[in-house]
């Protein structure tokens, strides 16, 4: 028997419409699809992710692509529509919009990420890009 990795994304889990569906597509075909529930604290997810492959020992190993970071964070931004009643503006400079900062909370980590896999800086994938090498400031 052939034997699968699968490693979700953000906002999802092992037992995720993506995992459901390579179970079914994949029965007849003598494949087991491993997905396990990945913590969501990299220090913690990446030795349990190691010491899963090394057990498991997967004829493959896939997952969602750190690429696809924006239909990551529009899953986020849907969760938090359904599920934040009162993310609202607050006095002034006070934010009291949850949403916004947990979306960024997820946003830069994804693009620090990419940049490293891509060996540009982060700030090359926002925008419209790096426009200054560097700024002037007072002190």
């Amino acid at each position: 028997m052939k034997k699968i990795v699968y490693f979700h994304g953000f906002a999802s889990s092992g037992a995720s419409g993506t995992v459901a569906l390579l179970r079914r597509e994949l029965l007849a075909s003598d494949v087991r699809v491993v997905a396990p529930d990945i913590p969501v604290d990299p220090a913690e997810a990446l030795p349990m992710l190691k010491a899963l492959v090394a057990k498991e020992a997967p004829d493959l190993v896939v997952g969602t692509s750190v690429a696809d970071y924006k239909q990551t964070l529009a899953r986020v931004r849907g969760w938090l529509e359904q599920n934040i009643q009162d993310d609202v503006r607050g006095l002034q400079t006070f934010d009291l919009r949850t949403g916004v900062h947990v979306v960024t909370a997820i946003e830069a980590p994804l693009l620090d990420i990419m940049g490293k896999f891509l060996d540009v800086p982060a700030a090359a994938l926002m925008g419209d890009g790096i426009q200054r090498e560097r700024v002037q400031f007072l002190s």
